[in-house]
């Protein structure tokens, strides 16, 4: 009797399957990790002009820098405050004070509000 070596129809089709099934979860994991991946690219984009942002405001009275982006222009918003209250008794006039500044980002929920130092004209 002569038998018959290697698999039936019933036995290929099952490992394709499982095959294809295993392929599809590792193809649909990368595709995942990709999209995570840009998200977080844009996320540190985002921080690290906002932190440039605080900073350049922090130093500069009157910042021209940073420009904001056009992709930023819809959910971002920069802006200064009022001046901290003076001393009451001095015995000079203040050349330096301290005002308060803004960073507000609407698409994170990000609100970032600091104090600058700022050069006062001594006339006043």
């Amino acid at each position: 009797m002569k038998k018959n070596k290697g698999f039936t129809l019933l036995e290929v089709l099952i490992a394709l399957t499982i095959v294809g099934m295993s392929l599809g979860t590792v193809y649909g994991l990368l595709a995942g990790s990709k999209r995570l991946a840009f998200k977080a690219a844009d996320d540190i984009e985002r921080t690290i002009f906002l932190r440039s942002a605080l900073n350049a405001a922090q130093i500069l009275e009157d910042p021209e820098y940073p420009e904001l982006p056009s992709r930023y222009k819809k959910s971002l918003e920069i802006g200064s405050g009022d001046l901290l209250e003076k001393p009451e008794k001095q015995t000079k006039p203040m050349q330096l004070a301290l005002e308060s500044y803004s960073l507000h980002d609407d698409e994170k929920g990000i609100e970032l509000v600091t104090v600058r130092l700022i050069l006062m004209d001594t006339a006043k």
